[in-house]
């Protein structure tokens, strides 16, 4: 696999922070927040750029908040300024890069994706199968572990000074675990995550009908009783290889 060097100057560069800044400001830019920011964009975004080559950024202290929808869950938030510009400025040059990564079957947070793409897959191959299981993670971004993380990230780039962005943005949050949901980032670290999945899937048990959309995937055979021993499979894969386990799981006919 190759890795890629020479990343930290493209993510400084200002241009990629003033594009980052316009993008972290889309349907927001009434938050007190970003009107303060906007006050001296140049001035604040040449600062964001001098803590970066100096390495005196660090990651911000986040603030809860509890949401409902569609069930009971905490996001948690980091400032306008620096962080969130920050983080769209490290993904415009990074993502690519994991992106390229990732199998075609994997639906979520990913250009020209999404779960109406992943919803005509299905439809599709349903009507060559008749055994569907579908599996879910339990507490998927809470239990992603940081050293796991960041294992993965270094496998695709080499990049000391990005790695020490990276680095400072994974281990933000304490425990050892948890990319929090709220932060730019956590949807791309996500994938990486169960990218590795995905590949054992596709490439050590050679399933050709699979779609995932985040932390749930289905898979599509003929035989339940292989289904049933490939849920076995899977399940010792993601305890011992990524920490997970199942909220939930089923084998059913498509039907």
């Amino acid at each position: 696999m190759k890795r890629h060097g020479n990343l930290f100057n493209k993510i400084i560069d200002y241009d990629n922070l003033y594009y980052a800044y316009t993008q972290a400001r889309k349907g927001k830019r009434w938050q007190k927040g970003i009107l303060d920011f906007e006050k001296d964009i140049k001035g604040n975004l040449l600062k964001l750029q001098q803590s970066l080559i100096n390495k005196t950024f660090t990651t911000s202290s986040y603030r809860v908040k509890t949401i409902y929808e569609p069930k009971k869950r905490e996001i948690y938030i980091l400032p306008f300024y620096p962080d969130r510009i920050l983080q769209h400025a490290l993904l415009q040059v990074v993502s690519p890069l994991w992106n390229n990564l990732m199998i075609h079957q994997s639906y979520a947070c990913r250009p020209e994706k999404g779960m109406h793409q992943a919803s005509r897959k299905l439809m599709k191959d349903i009507q060559k199968y008749d055994y569907c299981l579908k599996c879910d993670i339990s507490k998927f971004y809470p239990s992603i572990d940081h050293d796991i993380i960041m294992r993965i990230v270094e496998r695709k780039i080499k990049c000391k000074d990005t790695l020490w962005l990276l680095n400072n943005i994974i281990y933000s949050f304490p425990n050892g675990k948890n990319t929090p949901i709220g932060n730019y980032t956590s949807q791309w670290f996500g994938n990486l995550y169960m990218n590795e999945l995905d590949t054992y899937v596709k490439h050590e048990l050679k399933i050709k009908s699979y779609a995932r959309y985040c932390d749930d995937f289905i898979l599509l055979l003929n035989d339940k009783k292989e289904l049933h021993r490939l849920k076995d499979l899977i399940d010792i894969f993601i305890h011992d290889k990524l920490l997970l386990k199942f909220s939930k799981w089923s084998v059913f006919n498509v039907n």
